[in-house]
Formats: structure tokens, sequence, C-alpha cells
């Protein structure tokens, strides 16, 4: 699917530079890039997204190499965007000629075709795709909301990495709006001044987050991703907020007061890169659980001692819920926006440079320094307190799927050897075949049953823990109050 999508993505790119100059209705040119942007978002941001998030926990099965090679993409992510946004766009909208001149057009016709061989460059990578061990699709013929209500069903880690995926970014939905209007009207900036400030700022997190993704690799072999992103963002928000309050207090001293924002605001670039990367090693260990639960379900459903075969992986779909709930926190930013306006929120003051309300300046400010770092402090919280993926079940599920993944490679060089054979004018040895596949299986076979047994001592161990919680809770609050 992902070789699929380059073509249209290509054609996407580069017919968003180069078309519409030579039409003379504004109706044409609307239709031109609405064709664009449709044929952009379901190639790139529905085929291969969707593709690439799937086949990074089938590629790379085990923590460390998921860790490297998000570590890799991220910092790839980074420079991608720092050379497209900051230098070819400003390239883009330096141009002083006449709109449609030669210089213009010349110029969007070299961004369109770098454009494309940036495109063409993620080729190796889809092929890479393909040698995925994990190749069998579901049977079932359901429809994509069903699919998505069954996997939100699935079990309590998706739940709460969803929600605290939400949390996360309702808060940036909230906060990166919020800036150009806190600039002008807390720190009474002019639209230029606010424009250079937020400049600097984003530099400042785009750099962050290039260099935040070493030290999110290095946290993240250390530890558990969740307590990666429980201490960074501690650390983070409190210097956020500390960096805000003292840069209002001192907004009268230029010179302190903007390193002070972009410290603090340009510091989330650090935090976002732990975060970015730690959700890929927990969505992938989520799918992995889902894997390895419904092969034991299947186990546990056979009769007679039978080995159930090993089940297909959802990897798509998983993640599709997840973005889901990243996009789903777009919405927090209209909800903002249209607090704005009941407080009285002029648009026409802003182009005059006068300052709005009393109230609008106060409702701008608790935005950012108050309701974003809440919703942050709510995301990592949730993760820390409820991600059910910790410890011995973790560990459990890490080794479930270690054995499943090493079945499915086997079974998969079975295939490839008989084909190979075929193909040759050979004859297959089907026996000797078959008998590796039976015993790579029956190993996969008595590690579910074994594993199923260990998941219920945990499950024991783990309500014992919590009665006991809860009783030492309760007696130490009937002693409180006597």
């Amino acid at each position: 699917m992902a070789l699929i999508s380059l073509p249209f993505t290509a054609f996407s790119f580069f017919t968003n530079w180069c078309g519409p100059a030579s039409f003379k209705s504004q109706l044409a040119v609307h239709m031109w890039f609405f064709m664009v942007t449709m044929v952009m978002n379901t190639s790139l941001g529905g085929m291969y997204i969707t593709a690439n998030s799937a086949a990074f926990s089938e590629i790379f099965p085990n923590k460390r190499e998921r860790v490297n090679m998000a570590n890799a993409k991220g910092i790839a992510t980074g420079v991608g965007l720092i050379v497209g946004a900051g230098f070819i766009t400003s390239l883009a909208v330096s141009v002083k000629d006449e709109a449609g001149s030669d210089y213009q057009q010349n110029m969007y016709l070299g961004i369109a075709c770098l454009s494309m061989i940036c495109v063409s460059a993620e080729i190796p990578w889809c092929m890479l795709m393909s040698k995925s061990v994990m190749t069998d699709t579901t049977d079932k013929s359901e429809s994509t909301l069903q699919m998505l209500k069954e996997t939100w069903k699935s079990g309590r880690s998706v739940r709460i990495l969803s929600l605290g995926l939400h949390l996360h970014f309702a808060m940036l939905a909230i906060v990166i709006p919020m800036v150009i209007f806190f600039l002008q009207q807390c720190f009474g900036f002019t639209s230029k001044q606010a424009a250079f400030a937020q400049g600097m700022i984003v530099l400042a997190y785009s750099c962050l987050y290039i260099i935040g993704f070493p030290l999110a690799a290095y946290l993240n072999k250390r530890m558990h991703p969740v307590s990666a992103i429980l201490i960074t963002g501690i650390i983070g928000d409190a210097i956020y907020v500390v960096c805000i309050t003292f840069a209002i207090n001192m907004k009268e001293q230029v010179g302190i007061s903007i390193p002070l924002l972009i410290a603090g605001m340009g510091g989330k670039g650090l935090t976002n890169a732990v975060w970015s990367l730690s959700r890929q090693v927990m969505l992938a260990w989520v799918i992995d659980e889902d894997q390895v639960v419904r092969t034991r379900l299947a186990q546990e459903k056979e009769e007679s001692g039978g080995i159930a075969p090993a089940q297909v992986r959802r990897d798509g779909i998983f993640a599709a819920t997840t973005f889901t709930a990243m996009a789903t926190a777009a919405l927090y930013t209209g909800i903002s926006q249209l607090i704005m306006g009941v407080v009285g929120y002029e648009s026409d003051r802003d182009k005059d440079n006068i300052p709005q309300e009393k109230i609008v300046r106060d409702t701008i400010f608790i935005m950012c320094a108050v309701i974003g770092p809440l919703f942050s402090v709510a995301s990592y919280t949730s993760l820390w307190l409820l991600f059910p993926l910790y410890g011995a079940k973790l560990q459990l599920v890490e080794q479930d799927f270690a054995a499943l993944y090493r079945f499915t490679a086997v079974r998969q060089s079975v295939r490839k050897s008989v084909r190979l054979s075929l193909h040759n004018g050979g004859q297959s040895d089907s026996r000797k075949s078959e008998e590796q596949m039976q015993k790579a299986q029956m190993r996969m076979s008595r590690r579910m049953q074994e594993s199923s047994a260990q998941e219920s001592q945990i499950a024991e161990q783990e309500a014992e823990k919590s009665s006991e919680r809860k009783s030492q809770v309760t007696k130490r609050f009937s002693q409180l109050s006597k």
C-alpha cells in the first residue's frame, strides 16, 4: 500500500506548486487545490502513514530496535521540518516579482521537482516493509467503524494510551494557536515584533525537538517510556510555567523577558520529542499485547490439545485508533477561540495594534499558562497511574510476542523455500517443511498455554496488592477521623 501511494503523493506534491497559474477562473483554482488536497490526504495521510505506522512494530520486533529506529525517524523529521518549513517555505514567499512571473514559476517548478525527489527516496523503506514476516491478513469483512469499536474494546492498554495522547495533543491545540495572541496582548508586541518572537520560539522548539530524540532514546533504554514521559513532563511544565510567569512580570526588560519566553515555550520541543518516541514504543507494545492475547484465547478454545494458529496483527487499525484520539484534540482549538469570542475578543484591535480588554488578556494568559499545562499534567499522570503494561505483565507480553514472532519467522521462511524450490523446477520437501512448521507451532502453543497461567497469577497478585492498598488507605482515614 505504501508503494502504491507514492506516485499519487508525488503527483499531489508537484501539482501543489505547479498548475493553476494559467487558470482564469477563481473557481477553477479552488477546484484544483481541492483536488490536490484530497489526493495528498488520501495518499500520504491515509495510505502511506498508516502503512508506515503498521510496519514499524512488525519490522522491528524488540524494544531496543524500536527505540533506535524511532530516534532516527524523529531526528530526520525534525531536520526535514526545519529545511522544509524554514528554508524552502521562506524561499518560496521571498519572491517579490509579480504573481505568475517567469522567476516565480521557475522557483516553484524547482521546489516541486525537489518534492518529488524526496518522495522517491521513500522507495527503499517501502521495499523493506515487504520483508515483514507478519504477512497474514484478517478474513473479517467489517466496516472501519466496527473495527475501531472492536479495537477500542480489546483492552485497557489502547484506551489509556489514546486518552494520554488525546490530552497531550489537546494541550498543543490550546497553546500553539494562542502564542501569537499571547505575545501581542500580554507583552504588548506589535504584529511584526510578535511574528519575530514567534519565529525565534519556533526555531528554538525545532532545535530542541531534534536534540530531544537522543535524550528520549537514552531514557527509554534505561526506564519505562511512561517514566521518561513523566520525568521530562514534570521538569518541562515547571520550566514552562516559571519562565512564562517571570517573563510577564519582567516584560518591560525585553532583554530578559524574550529569552525567558524562548526558553519556556521552545523547551516544549524537548518534552514533545520524548513523547513522540515513547508513544511509538508503547503503541507497539499495545499491538503486541493484542496479538498475544488473541492467540492465547484461540489456544484456550482448542479442544483435545489442538494447536491454534497465530492470530494476525492489527497494526493499522490500532494506529488509526490512536490517530483518531490525537486528531479529535483539534476540537480544543475551536473551543478556545469560542471562549475568546465570548469574553469579547475583537480582531480589528490586533490589526491596529490596540490592546484588547483586560478580561481578554487574562483569558489568553490563563489558557497559555494554566489550562495548557493542566492538560499536559493530566496526560502523563493518566499514563503513569493507569497504563497497564509494566513490570511482570509487560515482561510476559514481550516473551510471548518473541515466541510468536519466532514462529511466524519460521513459517515465512518455510513458505519462501517451498516457493523458491517450485520456481526453480525442483520438488519441495513438503514433509520436512511441514515438520518444521509443526515443531515451531507446538513451541508457540506451549508458550501460550504457560503464559495464560502466568497471566492469571499476575492478575491475582495485582488484585491482592490493590486490596491491601485499599485497606491501608481505609485504615489510615479511620485513624485520622478519630
